[in-house]
């Protein structure tokens, strides 16, 4: 191994990398159109939904419809407009199947159907029945819903002899205030706990996410330059001056420093937002550097890999077939996203913690979460995925010594393990 040979091809690829189209949209694209999806979201967020829909009601206890149509009047903004569907002189199914025929035609949005007895406290109860040509619109049957379940009730409370008055008292909603306990020696009592924000999950989530979106811009372009190198005969006049491990080393640590630059960027971006939300004391210096070391170790980790499958490969058709399981095992930790939400220092946490593929991500996610991995628990981790990444780096190096010069059909995955241990 030469340290020089690895410094010249890392800064050559590096300044390569810089100046590809690929890698200038990444820096300026991705941000500016993440921005953009945010104030989108905040625009829509804020100018809600106010297209009115029209929606027959066959009301067959008699007594709902009122209810829905006042409400409608008073605190949906008119947006509903309940109509009653007539069925004089036709039985329940003609008269349903005659304002389906409405629904399918447009004039009516939606049908509610109320059965006869919707007030009766025994035996399995009645439901009542929505029909609309666009199911996806859950507003509506939402406030459907809670408008006639509270009519509902407040007939069964006055069945009972009380007022409603005495309902609404009795109803008071009694919130729950949630508190986080911290670890803070000497203080007192209230100074042992935390109000939890809402926006507590956004700082682990989002570091989480970043760091699989440089891992995913990154290590796939690898593969792709390794291919075109291959196609192109460039690797076998580069193979002529430096051996195939300083070759795949320096294009991982070109990778690692295009991914550090992209990654500083976004990171920068994301603190000016957190500071300007109120959220920046939520984010410590520790996980700022925590999040460059996972950074370069998850790029080593999964870019040799990638690299190891476009040496083996001599045409991007025959990569496709090995893309699909390695980007599977990059999105893993991203699969048990809601898992880890849940009970960040739970057993499924602590055993993706040590799973080296995954380790980089979740340890990202626990580090900005309550309660967090203790030092121990973190040090012997990433002791563990640096042991994993040497281990693949001297793997994938091995496949790339021969996939490099390879040609013809791509070797199966009994073939690739052959030539981690060919002499």
């Amino acid at each position: 191994m030469s340290l020089r040979k690895i410094r010249v091809v890392a800064a050559t690829e590096f300044f390569h990398l810089l100046k590809t189209k690929v890698f200038l949209l990444s820096l300026i694209l991705v941000p500016s159109l993440s921005l953009s999806l945010g104030y989108a979201w905040n625009y829509l967020e804020k100018r809600p939904d106010q297209a009115q829909r029209r929606v027959g009601v066959l009301d067959r206890s008699g007594v709902l419809l009122e209810a829905l149509k006042t409400e409608s009047l008073q605190k949906s903004g008119a947006r509903y407009e309940i109509l009653t569907v007539p069925g004089v002189g036709q039985s329940p199914a003609q008269t349903r199947a005659a304002a389906l025929d409405r629904v399918r035609r447009g004039d009516l949005f939606a049908v509610l159907e109320i059965p006869p007895h919707p007030f009766a406290t025994r035996g399995d109860g009645a439901s009542f029945a929505y029909y609309s040509a666009t199911p996806s619109y859950g507003d509506l049957p939402a406030w459907l819903s809670e408008v006639l379940n509270n009519e509902i009730r407040m007939r069964r409370y006055r069945s009972l002899g009380l007022s409603d008055s005495a309902v609404r008292a009795t109803e008071k909603h009694v919130p729950v205030e949630e508190y986080r306990v911290v670890q803070r020696a000497g203080a007192s009592p209230d100074d042992q706990v935390a109000a939890v924000e809402p926006s507590e999950f956004l700082v682990p989530v989002g570091s989480m996410l970043l760091l699989f979106l440089m891992v995913m811009l990154t290590a796939p372009q690898m593969m792709s330059s390794v291919i075109e190198e291959k196609m192109s005969r460039i690797s076998e006049v580069l193979l002529a001056s430096v051996t195939p491990f300083d070759l795949m080393v320096g294009k991982l640590a070109a990778c690692c420093g295009a991914s550090t630059v992209v990654g500083a960027l976004y990171l920068a971006i994301g603190l000016a937002l957190a500071k300007h939300l109120g959220y920046s004391a939520m984010i410590s210096v520790e996980n700022v550097l925590y999040f460059f070391v996972f950074l370069l170790l998850a790029v080593f980790l999964h870019g040799s890999l990638y690299m190891a499958v476009g040496a083996a490969c001599s045409q991007p058709k025959d990569a496709q077939g090995m893309l699909a399981p390695l980007v599977l095992v990059t999105a893993a930790p991203m699969v048990a996203l809601n898992a880890l939400m849940q009970d960040p220092s739970g057993a499924l946490a602590t055993g993706l913690s040590f799973f080296p593929l995954s380790a980089p991500f979740v340890l990202c996610f626990r580090l900005n979460s309550h309660p967090g991995p203790s030092l121990g628990e973190t040090a012997l981790s990433i002791a563990v995925t640096l042991a994993a990444t040497l281990a693949c780096v001297w793997a994938a190096s091995r496949i790339f010594r021969i996939g490099l010069l390879s040609q013809g059909k791509a070797p199966g995955p009994l073939q690739l393990f052959r030539w981690v241990f060919s002499d």
